[in-house]
């Protein structure tokens, strides 16, 4: 089955659990909901490239580039191809497209505190936490 790329997605604001399972996860419908968290969480006001540049920029950060390459249908990646400063990898994607991607890079190991900057909304069961 074609993949319809005319569907209008929605966009929504301040959606309640009812209207978001009625209107969106029953008939499993795409929507954007902007401001997930609340409009005032610190995750819409404190984090920025600059902000994620001055706390974490130093650490090292494994990555691959995927220019050239065909997709490999299990997921394989057994290492990262090269390495860079966190940083850095946040220039490059300030400076536009970039075939880079981070590998394996789980920032809340490194910052546990971004966890206080959001709470995971009860719109949908069985949302993951770690």
């Amino acid at each position: 089955m074609a993949l319809d790329l005319s569907l209008k997605i929605d966009r929504v604001e301040g959606i309640t659990r009812e209207e978001f399972q009625k209107h969106y996860m029953r008939p499993q419908r795409p929507v954007i909901i902007k401001y997930l968290y609340g409009a005032e969480a610190p995750i819409y006001t404190r984090w920025s490239f600059d902000h994620f540049r001055q706390e974490l920029g130093h650490i090292e950060v494994g990555v691959y580039d995927v220019e050239g390459k065909e997709r490999k249908d299990d997921r394989s990646y057994k290492k990262a191809e090269a390495y860079m400063n966190f940083g850095e990898y946040l220039e490059q994607i300030e400076q536009g497209t970039t075939t880079r991607r981070l590998f394996l890079f789980n920032v809340f190991k490194h910052k546990k505190e971004l966890r206080d900057d959001f709470h995971f909304p009860d719109i949908a069961d069985y949302v993951v936490r770690q």
